[in-house]
């Protein structure tokens, strides 16, 4: 089964935060991401974050 990943803005609204907050999680290494690279230099890639990662995250943060 392949796992679901989510933008930066769908892991905003389904954290109910915004994206820079999500960017900031990710950057602090709370929120594992993948980043895919751009196709050129101009044009910037993607992060995503996955679904099982996501619901990893939301269970610690319960605690």
């Amino acid at each position: 089964m392949i796992a679901k990943l989510y933008t930066v803005k769908e892991t905003a609204d389904l954290l109910r935060m915004s994206r820079a907050g999500v960017m900031n999680l990710i950057s602090r290494g709370q929120l594992p991401a993948v980043k895919i690279p751009g196709p050129t230099p101009k044009r910037p890639g993607r992060v995503l974050v996955c679904e099982t990662v996501l619901a990893e995250y939301l269970e610690r943060w319960g605690k």
